[in-house]
Formats: structure tokens, sequence, C-alpha cells
């Protein structure tokens, strides 16, 4: 291959091939983000149908079974976190700190599962 001298006839046509080249690899770019686009917009519609067939479920008699499944584990959570206290009193500083996280973890939980009851009961109504 020649060398290719700045400013000459040859280099500047050299260069418009490659241009050329360039110009015709963008539209499958743009098709991949129309695409991209179009897949966000299908999901947000299914989820929305998904919602509104689970609360006609709710309604239906399976918000009971749900609020006492969430009983069980509100007690199940409060039963751990009365061990973990418990065994806080004699783990090391470092197991303390885990123990620590794990009841606040439960907790938060518990306050979740407390306004999943409310709203399920509020479906029930």
């Amino acid at each position: 291959m020649k060398k290719l001298v700045k400013g000459s006839k040859a280099a500047k046509d050299f260069m418009a091939k490659i241009r050329a080249k360039r110009k015709t690899k963008t539209a499958p770019k743009k098709a991949a983000v129309k695409k991209a686009a179009h897949k966000k917009t299908a999901s947000k519609k299914i989820t929305n149908t998904i919602g509104s067939v689970n609360t006609f479920s709710y309604a239906s008699g399976k918000a009971i079974d749900e609020i006492k499944y969430r009983y069980e584990r509100i007690n199940k959570l409060e039963n751990d976190i009365e061990f973990l206290t418990n065994l806080i009193k004699t783990a090391n500083p470092i197991a303390k700190k885990a123990i620590k996280a794990d009841i606040i973890f439960a907790k938060k939980m518990i306050k979740n599962f407390k306004l999943q009851i409310t709203q399920l009961k509020k479906l029930i109504k």
C-alpha cells in the first residue's frame, strides 16, 4: 500500500470511502434503540395487567390466607429477635455487629408485613 500524502487527492478519496462506510453502519443502532423502547412499554403494560389481576384475586378470598401467612411470619421474626437478643450477650464484638444488623433487618421486615396486612384488610372490606 502506498503512503498517502496529507491533503492530496488520494488521501481525500480514501477518507471519503471510510466516511461512507461509517454512514451505512449507523441505521442498525437506531433500530435497536427503537426495539428497546418498545420492550419497555410492553413490560409496563404487562405489570399493569398483572397488578389488576392480583387485586381481583385477593378480593375473592386469598387475602385472608395472605394475612394469616404474614401474621405467622411476624411471630417467627419476633421469636428470632428474642433469640438474637439473648445471643448478643455472649457474642464477641465482631459477631455483635452482625447480630445487631440481623435484628434491625427483622424489625424492618415486621414493619413491612404490618403495612401489607393493613393493605390486605382494605381489600377485604
